[in-house]
């Protein structure tokens, strides 16, 4: 019974704050009419989505559209994973910001949205599609699915991905697989990077914290969530690659989701700096270092994308899906055990759950599997690899095997990425012995 009132609470609340949020979003259309018809294609959704997915429908739509006018309307609100400055990095899109038109918040272990997301959305939609056709007619009015749903499907993939694959529910996996070999093949469209005078901004202020340095940038990325298949590695793992880095002459652009402590920060002498101790803003730094480090290193996530996008070299770690995490020039995955602490050869993890638990569309799962983010030998070891290979070192053929059995319908695949010889030195190491107990033993590093 107390189940249905409270539904029957949320539906009224929505019902009562539908026409309001009808007049603040007629309200933001109308602000932005005297734009959005100067172009010839909007991507208007009321749908908010994270980073993440709204980068790529970004990135797909000036792809789609070369030599046309195309703006995209980024829905955001306070305290969202949204970019608000993505805006500024784009040669070659517009991209206008509106609010969400819902109150949201998060109480007692619950997300509310008043109206509700199934309400709102549908009805938004409906008055944007009735006011681009009276007001703005000749405009090509799209939203964010049927953008991610018009990718080509190039040869390689034919009878792999059906041309309608948007309506099937591999959709999310075809798409970022689409998206992906578009990345690689489309190689002559124009970098995203920063104005001009914001540049020289950031970069005056980097020369002033690194005492003179000659400047060589790594942005290093951290990502924690509650999700342990998602999360990465806590934000002390990668103290030692700091010291690394730094010692191989680079100065290290952290974005991350935890913070170091002042001390750690002072150790590093002005040669690690997040937008905190830079004094800039955090959603300007956060497009600032992966467009213009050298070299790019992270945890499996969004903060990637804009690596993949700029096509430098990359290590992402952490990586926990074979067939759609970001992936980079190589990848370094979690090592995955059994409840009795015997290590699962990766080969394994390949063949059978190649997509991940939380994004296989059959929800596959391994409920005796426990998923183990990168320790910090794991990430030390690894990032001294890509190191020496950045150096000219070569490490041929050392990854083919486990690299043959990847699905050809992945990310990993159509971005032409390779597992980090580290990770298969380590998986070789503990999937060659019997019952093997996994333990973190650390190896002689390269």
């Amino acid at each position: 019974m107390r189940k249905l009132v409270t539904q029957f609470l949320l539906c009224g609340g929505s019902i009562l704050f539908l026409p309001i949020s009808i007049l603040w979003w007629l309200g933001q259309l109308a602000r932005h009419f005297h734009c959005l018809r100067r172009f010839d294609v909007a991507i208007v959704d009321p749908h908010m989505v994270h980073y993440g997915n709204g980068l790529l429908t970004q990135d797909i739509a000036r792809r789609l559209f070369p030599g046309r006018k195309v703006i995209y309307a980024l829905v955001w609100e306070p305290f969202s994973t949204q970019n608000v400055k993505v805006s500024l990095i784009w040669p070659d899109l517009d991209v206008i910001l509106m609010r969400k038109a819902a109150i949201s918040f998060s109480a007692v272990g619950r997300y509310f949205s008043f109206p509700s997301i199934e309400m709102l959305t549908p009805s938004l939609t409906w008055v944007t599609s009735v006011f681009f056709s009276i007001f703005a007619p000749k405009v090509d009015l799209m939203t964010m699915g049927e953008v991610r749903s018009s990718l080509p499907v190039p040869p390689d993939f034919a009878g792999l991905i059906s041309e309608n694959y948007g309506d099937t529910k591999w959709q999310g996996i075809h798409f970022h697989v689409l998206w992906t070999a578009m990345l690689k093949s489309d190689q002559q469209i124009s970098k995203p990077a920063l104005p001009e005078r914001e540049r020289k901004e950031i970069y005056a202020r980097l020369r002033g914290v690194s005492k003179g340095h000659k400047l060589r940038l790594c942005m290093l990325y951290n990502r924690i969530v509650e999700n342990t298949e998602r999360s990465g590695s806590p934000i002390e793992n990668y103290l030692p690659v700091m010291r690394l880095l730094v010692d191989h002459g680079y100065m290290v652009l952290l974005i991350a989701d935890q913070d170091l402590d002042e001390d750690q920060m002072a150790s590093f002498n002005g040669l690690v700096v997040d937008a905190e101790r830079l004094g800039v803003d955090r959603d300007l730094f956060r497009m600032f270092a992966p467009t213009e480090a050298d070299i790019n290193i992270g945890d499996a996530g969004a903060g990637m994308l804009l690596p993949m996008i700029m096509g430098g070299p990359s290590l992402t770690l952490n990586f926990h899906s074979i067939g759609i995490t970001t992936p980079s020039t190589w990848v370094y995955p979690k090592h995955i055990v059994d409840h009795s602490g015997a290590y699962i050869p990766y080969r394994r993890v390949i063949k059978e759950n190649p997509y991940g638990s939380y994004l296989d569309p059959e929800r596959k799962k391994h409920d005796d599997w426990i998923i183990l983010t990168n320790t910090s030998e794991d990430i030390l070891e690894a990032v001294r690899y890509f190191l020496k290979y950045l150096s000219g070192d070569e490490f041929p053929g050392i990854s083919d095997e486990l690299d043959a059995l990847v699905p050809q319908v992945s990310s990993f695949k159509s971005f032409g990425a390779r597992i980090s010889p580290a990770f298969i030195r380590r998986d070789s190491m503990f999937g060659s012995r019997e019952n093997p107990a996994f333990d973190f033993v650390d190896t002689n590093s390269p």
